[in-house]
């Protein structure tokens, strides 16, 4: 039985240092970045997944925090995305704050695109807000503060993780495969997750690395 494959763009929005680039190389690499390296423009993974007779070509693209100023991507891919992810870490209160921020920014390329929609149809793109590392004991904030914020936004997923110890980093894209082909159930045994992902840096040639280890990180 041929696999359908289904190409999907998903960008990944949030503030420095709070485990964006992180999160995407657990699930595309395997890998904890032990030092910190601060994303400059833009980062872009891809990685396979197989879920049952469907192949999902994740094409990840990885943004610095100063996304919404910048606008480092090129428009078409905004208005092409599949879905949105937005990142807060639990040591941080003003990444959580910031959320809406990226809300706003995301919603102005949904509303665009679902207007451009000449069959009048609005596409639904789900939206997750991730808050990660959730292994750390001092915590600035709970995720009932999160929820709440949320409460009357079906269309918005909030999932815990955490890319240090690597926990519900391939749960969160499981999630966002059931979004994305529409389906509200997974057996584990239809999934294969596929390791020849690759990993380039567009935009981003000459990365700062800083000298320090993020004794909190991600």
């Amino acid at each position: 039985m041929n696999k359908k494959k289904n190409g999907k763009i998903v960008i990944i929005l949030g503030d420095n240092e709070v485990g964006k680039t992180t999160i995407l190389n657990q699930f595309a690499k395997q890998k904890f970045l032990t030092n910190y390296i601060s994303t400059i423009g833009v980062d872009f993974y891809t990685k396979n997944l197989i879920i049952g007779d469907n192949t999902i070509n994740f094409y990840l693209w990885d943004t610095n925090g100063e996304e919404i100023e910048k606008k480092y991507l090129p428009l078409n891919i905004y208005q092409n995305a599949n879905s949105f992810l937005i990142v807060c870490s639990y040591d941080s209160l003003e990444s959580c704050r910031n959320i809406p921020n990226y809300l706003d920014f995301i919603s102005e390329f949904i509303n665009k695109k679902n207007n451009n929609n000449i069959n009048n149809e609005s596409e639904n793109i789900p939206i997750f807000v991730i808050i990660n590392k959730n292994d750390i004991k001092d915590k600035f904030f709970q995720k009932e503060t999160i929820c709440s914020f949320f409460k009357d936004e079906p269309y918005i997923n909030i999932v815990e993780t955490s890319a240090r110890n690597n926990n519900d980093i391939n749960n969160l894209f499981i999630q966002i495969s059931q979004k994305l082909l529409g389906i509200s159930f997974i057996e584990n045994n239809d999934i294969f997750n596929m390791h020849n992902s690759t990993n380039n840096l567009i935009l981003n040639t000459q990365p700062q690395q800083k000298n320090k280890k993020c004794n909190k990180c991600c």
